[in-house]
């Protein structure tokens, strides 16, 4: 028996004035005589000189005792446990790529999945059962099911991905669940270190423990002389030193393959020199087979050495040329408004990337054409021009991912203009006054953005967050193509590089699938690693450009496989039989009340 709540005893000094209570005024037997004149003088002096009596035993006084006992004891809320594996489960499956492991012939989630086959095969005729998988995010796939096919189904289709997992989140959930009236058991299978302290949560380790070698990220670069690729790996050995073969293989060939000599327990480089400048798709891989097979190889995408086209046209904006310079992708041409006072038909479509319009005569926008525009001249069919009186700023949304670590409440302009707009899509980066001072917004797949004051009548370009605010703005136009990000991991975000009157784009995953008609410039679906090959159309239906990026597994982590049996700080829960509670201090408080009827009875019996 245990007890929550030990504090609850300090109740049992109530038990000291009811003692006292009874030994300074005893009850007597009630005797009728003629008079109690003299008998009152005695027993008044008596009591002065005898103020403790003895001890007479009363009915009534034990009875009480008792009780308060009885309570004290219910507020200790004591709980009776008996073993038993619970009516009702909930399961937390880890499906991380370590999970893959294959060891003595079935891999770790086979092992898992035939230990929770086990329990729903011993779950009783009511009883039910949730299952919760814990990857790169915790999902829910069974709520409080009783249909056991339908639990083996769904656990059949199970499959471990190629990322991390977050087991502590997902042991979260299936507390959150957990009810103490069905007694639910909290079974999880994993092959990672787990600390728990819940009675409720049994920890099942899947892990046999494995020496693996992980290819963990591969690079290149180019020869300034002629221009020859070089190649760089990097491996991990998680156990005894030892010598591998790394192949190099390129556009689906194998290239090369050369040995590397691997230190216990730590990194190692591997270095190819020398290729061929027009290949394309670029991967390393352990030649040795070992417990993991989807660590062994590491993928990249040589992009081409073309650099964005940006054409700034302003008078003497040096602050905002160097800001956007900062950017080594961007091939910055200038010009100044004396040579092109307007937009409307001076440029070929698509042979910008980006304008930048710095007092420009907005009076036409060129279509599918991205477009900064900086104190514009004229009305435009996108807005219309407004004074405004006030000259200090407010952001409208300090959370906006353009304003990432820029603050405009030092912003002061001492001219600005005001902008009204009836497109609903258009949003309000900042506000002077109540009127818009900065708006954004997109049209036919071309983004715009205007300013509606001159840097030079602000004090802007002296605030240590321009040049913040300028890289934001750049990277919300000119994402960073996918050779300069470095390594996509699965479950992240790529940034989809579109060019100038794209109007759509169609994406071919590692597997063979072709997603169709997309258009988000962030692509989320990266669960597969591999290359990606992305293919751009025009409003037409033809080919502008094509292009890819690499995503490689998530071996952070992952690649460590020695890990059966551990256990973090010795906390975690390794029972093989799981504990039932029972709360008596119900039951307790019931009999409390027995005791105080049957003392009210006794008492006005006259016993």
């Amino acid at each position: 028996m245990q007890f929550q709540n030990p504090w609850g005893a300090l109740a049992l000094l109530l038990a000291v004035p009811l003692l006292l209570l009874y030994l300074l005024r005893q009850r007597h037997r009630e005797v009728r005589v003629p008079s109690t004149l003299l008998w009152n003088q005695v027993l008044t002096q008596w009591e002065a000189a005898h103020p403790w009596q003895k001890w007479r035993r009363n009915l009534l006084f034990f009875l009480q005792l008792l009780a308060v006992c009885l309570l004290a004891l219910a507020l200790m809320r004591p709980v009776w446990k008996t073993s038993g594996t619970g009516q009702n489960s909930i399961v937390v499956l880890d499906v991380s790529m370590s999970m893959q492991a294959e060891e003595d012939g079935t891999t770790r989630l086979e092992r898992a999945a035939q230990g929770v086959r086990t329990l729903i095969d011993g779950m009783q005729r009511d009883g039910e059962m949730s299952l919760i998988l814990a990857g790169e995010r915790t999902e829910l796939l069974v709520s409080r099911s009783r249909d056991r096919e339908a639990q083996l189904r769904l656990l059949e289709q199970t499959r471990a991905q190629n990322g991390g997992a977050k087991l502590e989140d997902a042991v979260q959930m299936a507390e959150s669940l957990r009810n103490d009236e069905n007694n639910a058991a909290i079974h999880v299978f994993t092959d990672r270190p787990l600390s728990v302290r819940d009675e409720h949560v049994v920890v099942h380790n899947v892990a046999l423990g494995s020496e693996n070698v992980a290819m963990t990220s591969v690079s290149y670069s180019r020869d300034s002389r002629d221009g020859r690729l070089h190649v760089l790996g990097l491996l991990h050995n998680y156990g005894q030193g030892k010598t591998v073969g790394v192949e190099l293989w390129g556009d689906g060939a194998l290239l090369d393959v050369r040995e590397c000599a691997l230190e216990a327990d730590g990194p190692a480089n591997v270095l190819f020199e020398g290729l061929d400048p027009s290949l394309r798709n670029l991967s390393l891989a352990v030649s040795e087979e070992d417990a993991l097979a989807a660590d062994n190889r590491a993928y990249c995408v040589v992009q081409d050495s073309d650099k964005y086209r940006v054409l700034l046209q302003t008078a003497r904006n040096v602050f905002l040329e160097k800001a956007i310079l900062l950017r080594d992708d961007i091939e910055l041409y200038k010009t100044v408004p004396a040579e092109e006072t307007t937009v409307e038909g001076q440029y070929d479509q698509g042979q910008y990337d980006l304008l930048i319009g710095d007092g420009w005569t907005t009076a036409g926008l060129p279509e599918s054409q991205d477009i900064w525009l900086i104190a514009p001249q004229s009305d435009n069919a996108w807005f219309t021009m407004q004074e405004a009186g006030d000259t200090a700023v407010r952001a409208a949304d300090t959370a906006d991912p353009l304003l990432r670590h820029v603050d405009l409440s030092a912003l002061r302009v001492a001219k600005g203009t005001g902008f009204a707009v009836e497109d609903p899509a258009t949003r309000t980066l900042a506000y002077i006054g109540d009127e818009p001072l900065i708006i954004l917004g997109e049209e036919d797949g071309a983004k715009r953005l205007a300013f509606g004051f001159d840097f030079h009548e602000s004090n802007l370009p002296m605030q240590k967050d321009f040049p913040i605010l300028v890289q934001n703005i750049l990277a919300w136009f000119l994402p960073l193509k996918e050779g300069q990000t470095g390594q996509v991991a699965v479950g992240d975000t790529a940034l989809i590089s579109l060019q100038g009157g794209a109007a759509h784009y169609d994406i071919r995953l590692p597997d063979g699938n072709v997603l169709q008609g997309q258009s988000a410039r962030q692509f989320t679906e990266t669960q597969q690693p591999g290359f990606y090959a992305v293919t751009q159309y025009d409003g037409s239906g033809g080919v502008l450009t094509e292009s890819g990026f690499a995503v490689n597994a998530s071996a952070s982590g992952e690649s460590e496989l020695r890990t059966a049996g551990q256990t973090d700080g010795g906390q975690a829960a390794q029972a093989s039989e799981l504990w039932r509670r029972w709360n008596i201090w119900p039951y307790l408080i019931i009999a409390a009340l027995l005791l105080m009827s049957l003392e009210w009875w006794v008492y006005h019996r006259g016993a």
